[in-house]
């Protein structure tokens, strides 16, 4: 029987996979889309430093390919970041960004995660002030979720991503192989002149 532990190395294995196969046909979107999956594992095991990196490396896929969604998933993940390090402020700034990026491609559902992620940073601060912001969110993201019969997110999955990464790579595999074998190629031409 697998412990978590080893689950997370698999994952963490195939997640690497992904971005060598991704920065090998240049897309930015699956190189966000792993990286950001990546920060999840680090944040599970509480691997801030490590967590962090991978969302800005993220930002920077997302921003080269345009990519609000990803943009706002990327800051969304930063301020669940922050609350976890109990750097509130930094958070509250993040989930700003976050809450931007949702609204210009009105991804409600976006928004909805946002606004329960500022409802929980502010009632961690356990002050009166706090507890009015975060019924505020909440109120906020119910709102939204009767008005378009949308639920949260549903947390990280670690098989979901790894489903996603496989059919992904199945979906181009000839493209890869066909790819690495050019660089392989390439390589030895090299090496023999």
């Amino acid at each position: 029987m697998k412990t978590r532990t080893q689950d997370y190395n698999s994952a963490q294995c195939e997640l690497h996979k992904g971005i060598s196969y991704f920065d090998l046909v240049e897309d930015s979107n699956g190189l966000g889309y792993s990286h950001v999956n990546l920060t999840q594992l680090h944040l599970i095991r509480r691997h801030f430093k490590s967590a962090r990196q991978h969302f800005l490396t993220a930002q920077q896929h997302y921003k080269a390919s345009n990519n609000l969604e990803g943009l706002g998933n990327a800051a969304l993940g930063l301020g669940n970041l922050f609350v976890a390090k109990k750097d509130y402020p930094q958070a509250t700034k993040y989930f700003t960004e976050a809450e931007s990026k949702f609204q210009l491609v009105r991804n409600k559902r976006g928004l909805v995660s946002v606004y329960n992620s500022l409802a929980h940073a502010f009632e961690v601060l356990r002050t009166k002030r706090g507890k009015e912001e975060a019924a505020q969110y909440r109120q906020l993201a119910k709102a939204i979720e009767l008005d378009t019969q949308t639920t949260t997110l549903p947390k990280f999955s670690i098989q979901e991503s790894l489903s996603w990464l496989t059919s992904a790579f199945d979906q181009h595999r000839d493209v890869y192989e066909s790819e690495l074998n050019s660089k392989a190629k390439q390589e030895t031409e090299r090496a023999v002149r």
